[in-house]
């Protein structure tokens, strides 16, 4: 509960800040926070083909393979961050 209302403080606090800066400071706050969703949208989903993958292989038992698509999986997103 003590979470929840220091979340919702911090982001009426945030709000009031950017609120007060302008007109122009909003509309890029806006526009980063459609990216920003953009880019979370895709990179849950590129876990969650991961995870499906690893655990069919895990399933199948083929943990050699399935360690190797692990690393390669994780690299694959790590490019995607740099």
């Amino acid at each position: 509960m003590m979470n929840e209302l220091l979340w919702a403080g911090g982001t009426a606090a945030g709000i009031a800040i950017l609120g007060r800066l302008g007109t122009s400071i909003v509309a890029a706050n806006s526009i980063t926070s459609v990216v920003r969703q953009l880019a979370m949208v895709f990179a849950f989903g590129l876990a969650n083909t991961a995870a499906v993958m690893v655990g069919k292989e895990i399933g199948k038992k083929r943990f050699s393979y399935s360690r190797n698509l692990c690393k390669e999986t994780f690299y694959f997103t790590l490019s995607f961050q740099v």
